[in-house]
């Protein structure tokens, strides 16, 4: 397997396993507003939602920079997928797609 195609299947699994729980947990549980309130309901979902969100921006300046420096073009879709699809989906489509760039 390539690393271009590693990185799709990662994306691919990025986007299915976390909405999964998501669409899971909206429709036998509660709804969506529900999952932003607990985000911060206790020290270590705070952890998570904090190490996740300063990730998120380590990744948006990666981004930033990449594009710039290989011209790729439209780098603001990665931030907004970014923030709405997942990192765990978006990173490694931004990598399938910067490969395709290297190479």
């Amino acid at each position: 397997m390539t690393k271009k195609n590693f990185y799709l299947l990662c994306a691919i699994l990025g986007f299915i396993i976390p909405w999964s729980v998501v669409i899971s947990g909206i429709t036998t549980q509660a709804p969506l507003t529900h999952m932003f309130r607990i985000l911060f309901a206790n020290t270590y979902s705070g952890a998570f939602t904090a190490d996740l969100m300063f990730s998120l921006f380590v990744f948006w300046v990666f981004v930033f920079n990449e594009t710039r420096r290989l011209g790729m073009k439209n780098a603001w879709t990665y931030m907004l997928s970014s923030a709405f699809l997942g990192l765990a989906f978006t990173f490694p489509l931004f990598l399938f797609f910067r490969e395709r760039e290297i190479k």
